[in-house]
């Protein structure tokens, strides 16, 4: 009895440590905003360990000051995702000042979608630019965890699905609105393309200037810089 006590012990204590080497094996990303940061999760599943520097909506990116434990987490993670187009310039002084760039994968948005500064740089609008990055990171978890590859795989596609029908609402207000001035601008596509994934909202219109006096067309709602209230906005389209 004694014996068969002392083997379901170390039984346990295997799958205990098991357990924690798993947890530990999770592959660190940072993500400069959490939009990203959303997304890295939905792709890893619990294979990843994400940190979103920017999580708070009502957050000025352009008001960021980096703190010791941003630097920590910079430090320690395989892979870094941000926006680029200098929304988050920060980002550069940060990961320059860290340690660990040769063990390091950054993954920009904007070079993926040639943005450069002086651009829109609210790229996460772009309907092209949330399956760019999903496609990028992707393809770097399973080279940097090829256990999981299928995992993955399963997780790439479903995102690609999930955006299926946004392309199409999409698709349909570009044809609605086809042929009028500023048409791009006016229909909300650029806000609304990939809203019900977005956790953040900045100004309806793309090319920074004051739009409070254009006319909206029916079905669309205006959402202000820092708006939390994204989905709700976003049933309208």
């Amino acid at each position: 009895m004694r014996f068969a006590h002392v083997l379901t012990c170390f039984a346990l204590a295997l799958g205990f440590c098991g357990a924690a080497s798993a947890q530990s094996a999770r592959v660190p990303v940072v993500a400069a905003e959490n939009f990203y940061g959303d997304v890295i999760r939905q792709l890893g599943g619990d294979h990843v360990q994400v940190t979103s520097i920017l999580s708070n909506p009502d957050e000025n990116p352009h008001l960021f000051e980096e703190s010791p434990k941003t630097a920590r987490a910079l430090q320690h993670a395989a892979l870094v995702v941000y926006n680029g187009a200098n929304y988050d310039p920060w980002m550069d002084k940060l990961l320059g000042a860290s340690k660990s760039g040769d063990r390091r994968t950054v993954i920009v948005a904007a070079q993926l979608v040639g943005k450069k500064p002086g651009d829109n740089p609210h790229l996460w609008y772009d309907p092209a630019t949330m399956p760019a990055v999903a496609k990028a990171v992707s393809a770097y978890l399973v080279s940097a965890d090829p256990a999981h590859k299928s995992d993955y795989d399963a997780r790439l596609a479903a995102f690609l699905d999930s955006m299926k029908p946004i392309d199409a609402s999409v698709a349909q207000l570009k044809s609605r609105y086809k042929g009028r001035a500023g048409d791009r601008d006016r229909t909300g596509v650029r806000l609304y393309g990939r809203c019900d994934r977005l956790r953040d909202a900045q100004p309806a219109f793309p090319d920074g200037r004051d739009e409070r006096n254009r006319a909206e067309p029916r079905g669309y709602r205006r959402v202000r810089e820092g708006s939390a209230r994204t989905p709700r906005a976003c049933a309208h389209l």
